[in-house]
């Protein structure tokens, strides 16, 4: 309140919810048109800004809108009523707005300090910055200059008298943003980007900090630049998880990715259709719940042991097949094993070519990598049948024990062989 009446604004933080923040953030491009500026009076014409422009919002967004904010302002203003709503946005490359006022000054008309006329500014954007020069005055002088920088959701509420402007905009220039993506493709693919962004712009230091210590310690001893080079990365790799945590915000404020988590946990909690239960009585309400048993749950999940067993038996059983298979060509045709490549003379008296001895070589560890990969494939058709067999009830816990199925075999069907 004492913001409001002495600097001639005032800013509430976090006014909206989520969703009608994204409404308003990702509609259409639809109906925006330059701000009229005025009348030319040498060239007699109007004047346009090109680089500003407006759009009405539509009925549902100003009732919204409306509900939402009105209890806000009229903390402070409680006989002042929203006239127009319009949306704003500034196009890249335009320098920063003239100084001006939204309402014409009352020249002959002495009103109260109620009844004076106010602004509204919603941001929905990271770094949105508005600039005050103070309110009652006839000039804008540089000495009041003041930068007012807002986060997505603040809400600016402003005297009709402060003389006011908008600054520069320069985040449409930018090659990437992930709030296009965000349009196209929701949020989950949007929040993918925007960590390929954060991550790819945090690859800049160290970089800039391996050229400078590449070229100005290269005669340090290499213990020094070890340790040089631990304390970049141990002061570098905070600052930079910080910085993701702050942009990790953002997208999820601008992509409304909260409500997709909620929506998608939500579903989670479904039933699956594929579930078969049971009416069961639940040890501690004593209510009769649709489930599936615990004990024919813990009957099933067992099974999955002693077929994890069996396949890690099978990458024995062929593993130690492929090293046999291996040790016979090496004994048989040792030419074909030598770094040299063997003459075709003595390839001939063998009756081999280079093409036969070429597979002789490589050809066990080419049949390695084909049955690696067909195991890995059974295997994994084996735990998703496995799974659907163990009947859970969600998707969460079919999904968590899915993982929990897959993941021992990968592990040993890869490495054995080395």
């Amino acid at each position: 309140m004492e913001r409001a009446l002495t600097k001639g604004y005032i800013v509430f933080q976090d006014t909206i919810p989520t969703p009608l923040a994204g409404s308003l953030l990702n509609d259409d491009n639809k109906g925006w048109q330059n701000i009229f500026l005025g009348l030319d009076v040498e060239r007699q014409c109007m004047v346009y800004d090109d680089y500003r422009q407006q759009r009405e919002l539509t009925t549902v967004q100003q009732d919204d809108l409306q509900a939402t904010l009105q209890p806000i302002w009229r903390l402070i203003y409680p006989d002042h009523s929203a006239d127009t709503w319009v949306a704003l946005r500034s196009l890249p490359g335009g320098c920063e707005q003239s100084p001006h006022l939204d309402f014409p000054p009352l020249m002959r008309k002495t009103i109260d300090s109620s009844e004076t006329p106010v602004g509204l500014l919603l941001a929905l954007q990271p770094n949105t910055m508005f600039i005050s020069f103070g309110w009652n005055r006839y000039f804008a002088q540089k000495s009041d200059r003041e930068e007012i920088h807002l986060n997505p959701g603040d809400l600016l509420l402003f005297r009709g008298d402060l003389i006011h402007a908008v600054s520069s905009s320069t985040s449409l220039n930018r090659a990437f943003d992930s709030s296009y993506v965000f349009q196209y493709f929701g949020p989950k693919l949007a929040m993918y980007f925007a960590w390929l962004e954060c991550y790819t712009d945090a690859l800049f230091a160290p970089a800039v900090n391996g050229a400078i210590m590449y070229l100005l310690i290269a005669h340090w001893h290499l213990r020094v630049r070890i340790a040089a080079l631990a304390i970049v990365v141990a002061l570098g790799t905070p600052l930079f998880t910080d910085a993701w945590k702050r942009r990790l915000r953002e997208v999820e404020y601008m992509c409304l990715y909260q409500h997709v988590m909620e929506t998608d946990a939500v579903v989670d909690l479904e039933t699956r259709p594929y579930f078969r239960g049971e009416w069961v009585q639940d040890a501690v309400t004593k209510r009769r719940l649709f489930d599936f048993p615990y004990g024919k749950r813990l009957r099933q999940q067992l099974l999955a042991i002693p077929l994890l067993l069996v396949m890690c038996a099978l990458v024995g059983a062929y593993v130690v097949a492929l090293h046999l298979l291996s040790d016979w060509p090496r004994a048989a045709f040792p030419m074909c094993f030598l770094r040299a490549k063997p003459a075709a003379a003595e390839l001939a008296e063998r009756g081999l070519t280079s093409t036969t001895c070429l597979a002789l070589s490589q050809g066990p560890g080419v049949l390695n990598a084909v049955i690696i990969q067909l195991m890995d494939n059974w295997y994994q058709r084996l735990a998703r049948r496995l799974n659907e067999y163990e009947n859970y009830r969600t998707q969460a816990e079919f999904d968590e024990h899915l993982v929990m199925n897959r993941m021992p075999f990968p592990f040993v069907n890869s490495n054995a062989s080395l």
